[in-house]
């Protein structure tokens, strides 16, 4: 399946300096010495011993990287620059090593983390169970947004999956409440920005031709949402959603590539998200040409070599089997590893009211 999920990395801090290019590499290959040896040096701190910046280069430098950084989040992303230039100054970072708890499922806090780089898994203790995996958090997401209004009382736990940079934000620094309910409210949710899309907003649809190719459009735009997601928490090539048909059971979706598009059939129980509709278990294929159930026409068609696969049932509330997340081609360790298998069930179930909004839109009768 080729791939068109592409996102921005947060931008380091030589991207916002006014300095030769040999000397930032020069500063990073003395970052690397220094980290081999168990130390950390930051970068600008490094330009600055050697006289490559001054001390207020650093200041403004720092200042409109945090400004960027905090516009990755979606609860500030319609700020000014001045507003944000008043919270980065009174945002501290906080460095995570990979397993290192960030939130505690009931415990007291008085801050909201805004995520830079890395991952963060999110889970619930549950009655009899240590920990459900509910969701993951990347960059430019937020965790402890909902915690603010029951006085700071964290309604999950959450770990770093990766070596994680978050800004922390105390919650009196915060935009006023009224604010912060109305941003939550148009759809702020880890990721999952768009409104169902099985109807139309309020307002004046007169100009719309069809209001349905409307909604359409809408739902698959959501998906490519959900799509585009999944790649980046499962850390794959490509990914793909894959919908289920309630009179026949087929999955339906669709690839495409250099724009041309296909619509893609599986029938119900065969092939690798056919058998994970039939059995709601989750398919780990460390090679796809070699598991029975690969079918390499899609390959063909689109010039594409599916090496390892990891695919895994969406249900809706009832628990019904509504679809299936199918990530392909782990992009670093070569295969979807049984810790990637943790963060695929905790995205189905994150990713679960979007899917089902979409899952409505495509099986609404009119």
């Amino acid at each position: 399946m080729p791939s068109m999920q592409t996102f921005s990395e947060p931008r380091r801090i030589g991207a916002y300096l006014s300095c030769p290019t040999d000397a930032i590499e020069w500063a990073v290959a003395v970052q690397a010495a220094e980290l081999a040896s168990g130390g950390v040096k930051p970068i600008g701190e490094i330009l600055l011993e050697r006289e490559q910046i001054t001390r207020e280069q650093l200041k403004d430098a720092l200042a409109r990287q945090r400004i960027d950084r905090l516009r990755q989040c979606a609860l500030f992303a319609d700020m000014s620059d001045c507003e944000l230039a008043r919270i980065g100054e009174i945002a501290d970072e906080v460095n995570l090593a990979a397993g290192q708890e960030l939130l505690r499922q009931d415990q007291r806090g008085d801050s909201l983390y805004t995520v830079v780089s890395g991952r963060v898994l999110i889970f619930r203790r549950c009655e009899h169970l240590e920990g459900v995996p509910v969701g993951v958090a990347l960059p430019g997401e937020f965790l402890g947004e909902m915690d603010y209004f029951s006085d700071g009382t964290r309604s999950f736990s959450a770990t770093a999956i990766e070596p994680t940079l978050l800004l922390k934000i105390r919650y009196e620094f915060l935009p006023d409440r009224a604010q912060l309910t109305r941003d939550l409210a148009s759809g702020y949710d880890h990721g999952f920005s768009a409104k169902p899309a099985t109807e139309l907003p309020p307002g004046d649809h007169s100009g719309s031709a069809d209001p349905s190719e409307e909604i359409n459009a809408r739902t698959d735009a959501l998906i490519d949402n959900i799509v585009r997601r999944a790649c980046r928490v499962l850390q794959a090539d490509s990914a793909g959603l894959f919908l289920i048909e309630p009179e026949s059971g087929d999955l339906l979706s669709k690839v495409t590539k250099g724009g041309l598009s296909r619509n893609i059939r599986v029938r119900a129980g065969t092939e690798i998200t056919g058998w994970v509709a039939q059995t709601g278990e989750l398919a780990n294929v460390p090679e796809a040409y070699l598991d029975s159930r690969f079918n390499p026409g899609v390959d063909i068609w689109a010039d594409y070599w599916t090496r390892t696969v990891l695919a895994g049932p969406v249900r809706n509330p009832e628990g019904q089997i509504i679809g299936v997340i199918q990530a392909v081609n782990k992009t670093r360790d070569r295969r979807f590893t049984r810790e990637d298998e943790v963060l695929l069930r905790a995205f189905t179930c994150q990713s679960a009211d979007a899917v089902a909004s979409c899952w409505k839109a495509k099986n609404k009768r009119v």
